[in-house]
């Protein structure tokens, strides 16, 4: 009887992990806060701002993404992937090639790329001509 008992009260605990564990959803948000603080190497002092989001679909491995930024002239922005013990790199794919405000962008993701992306790998840059190596950067991760 209590293991009935025990049984019974972990079902909802289970259904409701089940509801929100990313693995087990089609489409995960992710997000990131850019700001100069966390730019690494020259450093930035720079004041600007910027909001990134992301969606992305399992199923058909698509990834939406968009930033949108305040205080800056932007001149290039990309997506990279950090490494424990190893230099951040860029990965090309996620190279924005427009200059709006967002810039949006989408790519088809191999398993590697998902999971750095599910691990919480990838971080974003947005340069200027005042800090070419990135006047903002945010760490990109799980929507809250």
């Amino acid at each position: 009887m209590k293991i009935l008992l025990y049984l019974f009260g972990l079902i909802p605990f289970l259904l409701a992990c089940e509801q929100d564990d990313p693995d087990k959803r089609d489409t995960i948000d992710f997000e990131a806060t850019l700001s100069a603080s966390l730019v690494k190497g020259q450093g930035s002092n720079s004041s600007a701002t910027g909001l990134f989001t992301g969606v992305y679909t399992k199923s058909t491995r698509e990834f939406l993404y968009s930033v949108a930024y305040n205080g800056m002239t932007l001149t290039g922005a990309y997506i990279g992937i950090r490494k424990p013990g190893i230099n951040d790199v860029t990965d090309n794919l996620y190279l924005f090639t427009g200059r709006g405000n967002p810039l949006t962008g989408s790519a088809t993701l191999t398993l590697a790329q998902e999971n750095n992306l599910m691990f919480g790998l990838n971080y974003i840059v947005l340069a200027s001509s005042a800090f070419p190596q990135g006047e903002l950067r945010g760490n990109i991760g799980l929507k809250k």
